[in-house]
């Protein structure tokens, strides 16, 4: 059970603290760039400076405005006494364009007992935040490597506090962590790419057993790996990536390997959280990639994905979707080798820098190599050099990169985390770049469920901003909008919202925990999915305009008939008593024609059980109390002009070859199934028989 840190002062009163340097507007770049690195009233790494891994953007005080987090460990293929050090965590004041960061690294992570002023240490390698126990604020988990535990810190009314008792107890060496969930439970689970034993990355290297940890919705985290994860040992993984490659819209698995001798494994989830090896005939391996990004490349609707270093000479690849659950080489027609040199590529990002639809990639690269950015033409990818990246700025240690708007300008900004070489993080904010004008994309999805009043509806799909990763603080809103019975959405006081979770890689559903119900309206709904981003760019697609009066059925209560005789427009009866047929507020309803028969002519049920009936024609009729098929046991009575009463009867239908009408003469008080008596009226026609079996025959028409 490990010790509880709480923050020394709310995240919330950051923001309030002046800073002792006020910041200074970066200058206009000449020439142009594409990024500026910020004045040091904004943003300054301390020297000695720290070797940083991985970054996470997140919004970890809940105030609207994206923060910083660095993941830092020494060693390399091993763990060094100076292996252990403080990750770092930057709170932004929300001052907008004159923002600047404020370290609340103490706050976060708590106070290193043996460096008053310092957070506490570790060996994190990755930082990831996301609300684990579902009470609608940010906790961050740490994966540590070097045979240490990881760690987990609560958000508790803007106090983090460490929990890291509810982790499953183990030592590992943790390369990647990945959250999302994989059971579909509607709460986010953890799957981490173990180093296994150091040191690591060596042919022999015994590398280890990627981690499935099953989040029970309170942040309680199981071990599930034995169970639920195939038994492949993975020699130096740098990183994985949550990935849907075969639009069932359950998370699968791409997990990079530096130093496999086969190259990278794609593992498909069964749609429960467990895992089966899909690399076979799927995956395209290729040995030494450090990095997957998952992407939508050429917009067909299923995700892609590049590769980084496991190419020929150390080149990078793209891998297009095949549509049928695995990828395919396209780099030859990607990425043509002049665009793609042998490089020391270590992680990547896909963004939409010039708001043209199209993704683009920015890379960072290690040692001599360059940081760069490719640009998307539609069939290529093409690098960008005029203007500039970010000018003569040297970035010789770039391990990892990441993207936000962290001014509200509506320009992305670029945070490089500078490990080994530099020892110093950096944050660019965009200069040169085109303001974000790009709409989101809604991809592929589905509508299940009923649109019927109180049924519940369920809608999944891919929804992305043509950025990595996807984040909370991207995004204004991510829902399904209704109107109803002549609202319009044009009209905002018409429309109800309802906001969708993300639940890992681009992919959205509607709540588990709060399941979408539609209220009750009469005859028609329309419904869409919306997304709008940060900068209020906004893209809608109408899922359903139902009808439900007219579609031919009885949908719900709202609807007394759907298209048979009587039926209004408004799926309505016609209220009118004496058309034959029961309504609401009717306890029969036979025609109103003959008094005294048990239905008056107001519809109601009296216990007058005397019935009037008329022979066929005025010299020749019957009346027969039998069966259908009467026979010489029958009783027949011929009348001419006259009444007869009896006490009780049975619908009977003639036969075609009778030469006589038989009908029910008489109501002993129960009423047929319509809700009343049935009777002949007194026309004297032979068009009597043909008439009641009609109505007979409608009758029981309209009870089916």
């Amino acid at each position: 059970m490990s010790q509880s840190k709480t923050l020394r002062s709310p995240l919330t009163l950051l923001a309030l603290i002046a800073a002792t340097t006020l910041p200074m507007q970066a200058q206009a770049a000449d020439p142009p760039q594409m990024w500026l690195q910020v004045p040091s009233g904004v943003f300054l790494d301390p020297l000695p400076g720290y070797w940083t891994t991985k970054i996470e953007i997140a919004d970890i005080n809940d105030d609207g405005w994206p923060d910083m987090l660095f993941a830092n460990v020494g060693g390399y293929q091993a763990g060094t006494p100076d292996s252990f050090l403080s990750n770092q965590a930057y709170v932004n004041d929300g001052e907008g364009l004159d923002m600047k960061f404020l370290d609340a690294s103490v706050e976060v992570f708590g106070e290193d007992m043996n460096n008053p002023g310092k957070a506490s240490q570790d060996t994190a390698r990755v930082i990831k935040a996301a609300d684990f126990d579902g009470d609608g604020d940010t906790d961050i988990i740490v994966g540590t490597t070097w045979a240490s535990q990881s760690r987990l810190y609560l958000n508790e009314d803007s106090f983090f506090v460490e929990h890291t008792e509810l982790l499953p107890q183990a030592k590992l060496s943790a390369g990647d962590l990945e959250i999302g969930d994989v059971d579909g439970d509607g709460d986010l689970d953890v799957v981490i790419s173990d180093w296994g034993m150091a040191p690591v990355g060596f042919i022999n290297s015994p590398g280890g057993v990627t981690r499935l940890w099953i989040n029970d919705g309170n942040a309680m985290f199981t071990d599930e790996t034995a169970q639920q994860m195939p038994a492949i040992a993975v020699n130096w993984s740098w990183d994985h990536e949550f990935v849907d490659v075969d639009n069932d819209f359950d998370l699968d698995l791409l997990i990079a390997c530096r130093s496999c001798s086969g190259g990278s494994f794609l593992f498909i989830n069964d749609g429960l959280g467990s895992f089966k090896n899909g690399t076979p005939g799927n995956l395209p391996q290729g040995v030494g990639n450090v990095d997957f990004e998952i992407m939508d490349i050429d917009g067909d609707g299923y995700v892609d994905t590049y590769t980084l270093q496991d190419g020929p000479g150390f080149r990078n690849r793209i891998l297009i979707n095949n549509q049928d659950g695995g990828f395919t080489d396209k780099t030859a027609l990607w990425w043509e080798p002049g665009e793609n040199p042998g490089s020391f590529d270590y992680m990547g990002a896909f963004l939409d820098f010039d708001s043209d639809g199209l993704v683009d990639i920015v890379l960072g690269a290690f040692g001599d190599a360059k940081d760069r950015l490719l640009q998307n033409t539609g069939v290529t990818l093409k690098q960008v050099t005029d203007p500039s990246l970010m000018g003569n700025l040297i970035t010789d240690g770039t391990y990892a990169l990441a993207l936000a708007d962290f001014n509200g300008d509506t320009k992305l900004d670029l945070v490089l985390g500078e490990g080994e070489n530099s020892f110093r993080n950096r944050v660019l904010f965009g200069e040169d770049i085109a303001e974000d004008t790009g709409k989101p994309v809604i991809g592929a999805h589905e509508l299940t469920g009923s649109i019927e009043p109180g049924e519940v509806l369920t809608f999944t799909g891919r929804i992305h901003d043509n950025k990595t990763p996807n984040k909370p603080h991207d995004w204004s809103f991510v829902g399904l909008q209704w109107v109803t019975d002549g609202g319009s959405f044009d009209n905002p006081d018409d429309i109800t919202s309802y906001e969708l979770d993300w639940y890992g890689e681009h992919l959205w559903r509607t709540q588990l925990d709060n399941e979408l119900i539609l209220p009750d309206f009469s005859t028609v709904i329309g419904i869409r999915v919306c997304a709008i981003d940060a900068a209020q760019n906004e893209t809608c697609i109408g899922l359903i305009e139902q009808y439900l009066c007219g579609d031919g059925k009885v949908n719900s209560d709202n609807e007394e008939c759907d298209g048979e005789d009587g039926c209004l427009d408004d799926c309505t009866w016609a209220l009118e008593c004496g058309n034959g047929i029961v309504q609401d507020g009717e306890e029969c309803d036979d025609g109103n024609n003959i008094p005294g028969d048990g239905c008056e002519n107001d519809c109601t049920v009296t216990d007058d059980t005397t019935t009037t009936t008329t022979s066929e024609s005025e010299t020749n009729g019957t009346i027969t109390e039998s069966d259908a098929d009467s026979d010489s046991d029958s009783e027949t009575m011929t009348a001419t002009d006259s009444m007869t009463t009896t006490d009780s009867a049975t619908d009977t239908l003639p036969d075609s070859d009778d030469s006589t009408a038989s009908a029910t003469t008489g109501f002993d008080g129960e009423l047929d199934d319509d809700g009343c008596g049935c009777t002949t009226t007194d026309n004297r026609n032979a068009g009597t028989a043909f008439l009641l079996i009609g109505l007979l025959a409608l009758r029981r028409r309209r009870r089916g």
